[in-house]
């Protein structure tokens, strides 16, 4: 963006800086006018004064100036001299400018996006979590013998998914690494109803 701003700076710059050979367009605006004590209606023709050597006709005479006009996107070269060249390159120049800027604004939403639904996913995970503990935390009344819990939970899944997911998952942190961090300093204690939880843990009295 900002290599892109100087050398369209600088090329008009180059071209405007003493344009001699290049013609000015002459803005002449006429109309009429009547004295208010003699009624005599006047033909009036007025004509621009354009000072292609005054940054405040012509920006693009200094290099700062040049660089502010394009950053703001100020195209009164295309309207004050008649040379092809100069249409040219300042519809070239607005186009990629455009076009840049809206890669940027992609770019940075799509970020924010993806950070917004990595931390969504987190709590989700994290509440349904909850509300397992919650679950087996309490203690349940069966009017029959209640089936065992399996001791193992089998998956079985396409080889495309896992290297998909693992290939999105490259460039990334862990997505436990926050919580790890959290949970490490937190001690386990037991409590009346852990008996009823299908977690099993050793209670070590030096944690």
């Amino acid at each position: 963006m900002i290599l892109l701003i100087i050398a369209f700076a600088h090329t008009m710059l180059v071209l405007l800086k003493n344009p001699e050979i290049i013609k000015i367009n002459d803005n002449t605006f006429s109309g009429n006018a009547i004295s208010t004590t003699t009624n005599e209606r006047f033909n009036i023709d007025i004509k621009s004064d354009f000072d292609p050597r005054n940054t405040n006709d012509n920006p693009f005479y200094e290099f700062l100036t040049s660089m502010k006009a394009t950053y703001l996107g100020n195209w009164i070269q295309s309207d004050v001299f008649d040379f092809w060249a100069i249409d040219v390159l300042s519809l070239i120049a607005s186009i990629f400018l455009i076009t840049i800027l809206q890669n940027m604004f992609i770019t940075l939403m799509s970020g924010i996006y993806e950070q917004a639904a990595t931390k969504g996913r987190q709590a989700l995970l994290r509440y349904r979590a909850n509300q397992i503990a919650d679950y087996e935390a309490l203690h349940h009344i069966h009017l029959r013998p209640h089936e065992p819990d399996p001791k193992y939970i089998y998956y079985i899944g396409r080889s495309k998914n896992f290297e998909e997911w693992q290939e999105s998952r490259k460039d990334q942190d862990t997505i436990y690494k926050g919580f790890e961090n959290k949970f490490k300093t937190n001690n386990l204690r037991k409590f009346v109803d852990d008996k009823f939880l299908i977690w099993k843990y050793d209670d070590d009295s030096k944690m």
